[in-house]
């Protein structure tokens, strides 16, 4: 797991230097700090608005933007149907922003990978998920009616007391997600019924029950008596680790060009791949061990589908690659379907990097 750690340590570095930026919430806009190297474009991908929208708020930035000054950032649907965007203020914590915008601390985590409390600061700027969907609240309620039909005695009346949703991912078992909540088997299998009968299935959302010595009112007032630290959120918040004794890697790069290429363009791939052993040499002295495929995708999408219809690759922990950024989507679109990180080690001109948490995109700087 350090190998997948130490990318999320890149992510999380990457994170911190995309600009300082200020949440203005009657304005429906936030105030974004131009940082060196950015563009009206990358800007504009990175909070997911078009460059049209940017420039009515802010006249002439089409045409002219410098390192220091700032824009308006139209913030989004803003309400309770979209993610939003946050900047770290001086005095927050994670358990103020649970409170400010209504939403579970393991939600923000999940909406922020890699996010933790020695990179929880201010200036940092985080997603904060929507809150409960239509369909959660529809899945709260079929497990009310499921519930309500059971006997109910006059001195036990039998009440659902949902203290959370809790979203299925790939691999997670009752048993991992009743520890995750520190509460057993039995009281998660009580709340969802239907898991007496059906199988745990990826995207199903589950009732979390408070614990037995819980009681099933809510009070009118529920801040804790002891307010909880980052760090006691950020530990309750993280699933159970999934033991890996060996990683599994897939490295997608075109070690032949089908003729249309340079052969300087092979040497530095042939480089690179023989630097990427090394690592791995590395890492398996530290202790990692690392399953390695390689596979060539030459310089053309249908290699890339070829590869991708390959059974072996949907077991894949990380992807590294491809090259070309026309073959980036396709693998990004694998990837996220099949909830696999993918490095793309060579600068690309896509926005993949924007709308899936699970890449990470490595740009060198120009000097």
């Amino acid at each position: 797991m350090k190998f997948i750690r130490a990318l999320y340590l890149i992510a999380a570095l990457s994170a911190s230097s995309t600009g300082m930026m200020a949440q203005t919430q009657s304005s429906g806009y936030f105030l974004h700090t131009i940082t060196k190297g950015q563009s009206l474009y990358s800007i504009a991908s990175m909070y997911n608005v078009t460059t049209g929208d940017i420039v009515k708020m802010n006249p002439g930035s089409d045409q002219k933007i410098k390192t220091g000054e700032t824009l308006k950032i139209p913030q989004k649907n803003s309400g309770t149907e979209q993610q939003m965007f946050h900047t770290i203020q001086s005095g927050e914590t994670l358990y103020k922003l649970t409170q400010r915008y209504g939403v579970t601390a393991q939600r923000i985590c999940q909406a922020n990978p890699g996010l933790s409390a020695e990179n929880f600061r201010i200036g940092q700027v985080i997603v904060i998920p929507a809150k409960v969907t239509d369909s959660e609240e529809i899945i709260m309620n079929e497990v009310k009616a499921a519930q309500t039909t059971k006997p109910v005695t006059t001195s036990t009346p039998l009440k659902p007391n949902c203290r959370d949703m809790h979203k299925v991912e790939r691999k997670e078992t009752i048993f991992s997600i009743s520890r995750l909540y520190g509460i057993t088997e039995a009281e998660l299998i009580a709340a969802n019924p239907e898991l007496r009968t059906e199988k745990l299935k990826k995207g199903k959302f589950l009732c979390i029950p408070y614990p037995k010595d819980t009681k099933t009112e809510t009070p009118v007032n529920n801040t804790p008596a002891v307010i909880p630290t980052d760090d006691q959120l950020f530990n309750e918040s993280k699933k159970e680790a999934r033991k890996i004794s060996t990683i599994k890697a897939a490295v997608m790069l075109p070690f032949m060009t089908d003729g249309k290429g340079n052969r300087d363009e092979q040497t530095r791939m042939v480089e690179y791949y023989e630097g990427f052993l090394m690592a791995v040499d590395s890492l398996k002295e530290k202790g990692v061990f690392i399953d390695l495929y390689s596979y060539d995708t030459h310089n053309n999408t249908s290699s890339i589908k070829n590869i991708l219809d390959r059974s072996e690759l949907k077991s894949m922990d990380i992807i590294f690659g491809p090259a070309y950024p026309d073959q980036v989507k396709p693998v990004a679109e694998f990837a996220k379907k099949n909830n696999i990180r993918l490095v793309v080690p060579f600068t690309s001109k896509g926005n993949e990097v924007f709308n899936n948490p699970a890449i990470y995109q490595i740009n060198t700087p120009q000097s």
